[in-house]
């Protein structure tokens, strides 16, 4: 297991927040389910290496029909200038990602997986909600 997913775990552990993690030969990874009033997901925290590597990805936090792409593009263009450290991420499968990457410089990732989780608890029902009204719209 890499360096920042022991001290991911660790933080996630002092805090008595449930969690799995999963490992290949090239990647270690914390997942953490979320459920909110609107919706649940699965928050990953992905380290590729010794250093402070990590992003944090939900994948799949809306799917969409080909019909909505362009409102669901224009919605993400709107979340990615109004959220500077969340990456909006319309993919090929008509799939939204959201993504951060953790500056390589930080010096507990723990505490930033925590702040992250935290952030995101706290909008993903605003942000769920606004990617619905452009899905039935």
């Amino acid at each position: 297991m890499f360096k920042a997913t022991e001290r991911i775990c660790e933080v996630f552990d002092e805090h008595d927040l449930k969690y799995r993690t999963d490992e290949s030969d090239n990647r270690s990874v914390v997942i953490a389910g979320i459920g909110t009033e609107l919706t649940q997901f699965q928050l990953l925290f992905i380290s590729s290496d010794d250093d402070n590597d990590v992003a944090m990805r939900i994948y799949n936090f809306v799917s969409f029909k080909e019909e909505k792409l362009a409102r669901i593009v224009n919605l993400a263009n709107q979340l990615n200038n109004e959220f500077r450290y969340l990456k909006f991420v319309v993919d090929n499968d008509n799939s939204v990602t959201l993504a951060y990457d953790f500056p390589v410089t930080c010096e507990d990732p723990g505490i930033i997986a925590l702040e992250m989780l935290s952030k995101i608890m706290n909008f993903a029902d605003e942000i769920y909600e606004k990617f619905m009204k452009e899905l039935w719209s």
